[in-house]
């Protein structure tokens, strides 16, 4: 019940990976991970040395290891975000989903965990955008139109490019009384569309603007 600060090491990285799985993990995937491009034989070596290691640590109680697997079944906000998902409470997942994955931990000399790492970003960045669509769209429903307009503009703020949640954001932003921040935020859509892109709003979008 302590705070402890994480070493930035491999038996770490190992623990990081199974908390987030939250349920077993075979170990050639874990050996893809850590060492993609070693003989089979050395990587499993290199696996069983990492595994004791990661024992180690007073925190790391729980650890279940198999030939073929293992499994650290310990609470993570990863696994909350998850379970809040799957019983549709948006609001929850919002919450929990305060920053990107590991967000200012180094990961230090171990690419494949850094690339395991991007794509469990993406895919936590993919389920927060479903459900802040869709806490957006209870807000609305009920009236909190300023608070699902801040929703929405911290989604255009992670995809600015993304037209069909710019026009929720207008029309929640316009119903919140705020007419100015809505015409700023078409303004700078259009802007960045041009820019790089060479396009501009889509005639449902420009209508909505108008």
């Amino acid at each position: 019940g302590q705070p402890t600060e994480l070493p930035p090491h491999r038996p770490v990285f190992l623990l990081v990976s199974l908390a987030c799985a939250g349920d077993w993990v075979r170990r050639e995937e874990l050996l893809g991970v850590f060492w993609p491009d070693d003989l089979e034989a050395r990587a499993r070596r290199s696996l069983r040395v990492l595994i004791n290691r990661a024992k180690a640590p007073v925190w790391a109680r729980g650890l279940e290891s198999e030939p073929l697997r293992l499994r650290w079944r310990v609470r993570s906000d990863v696994q909350e975000l998850r379970d809040a998902f799957s019983r549709r409470d948006w609001e929850t997942v919002v919450r929990l989903h305060e920053q990107p994955l590991l967000a200012g931990f180094p990961l230090t000399n171990v690419p494949g965990f850094e690339a395991w790492c991007e794509v469990e970003r993406a895919a936590l960045v993919d389920v927060w955008r479903q459900a802040a669509l869709y806490h957006a769209a209870d807000l609305g429903a009920v009236g909190e139109h300023a608070r699902a307009a801040a929703l929405l503009g911290a989604l255009l703020e992670h995809e600015p490019l993304a037209e069909d949640v710019l026009g929720r954001f207008l029309e929640q932003a316009y119903l919140a009384g705020d007419r100015d921040g809505a015409l700023r935020g078409y303004a700078r859509f259009r802007d960045r569309l041009a820019r790089d892109l060479g396009l501009e709003p889509m005639a449902s979008t420009r209508e909505l603007f108008r």
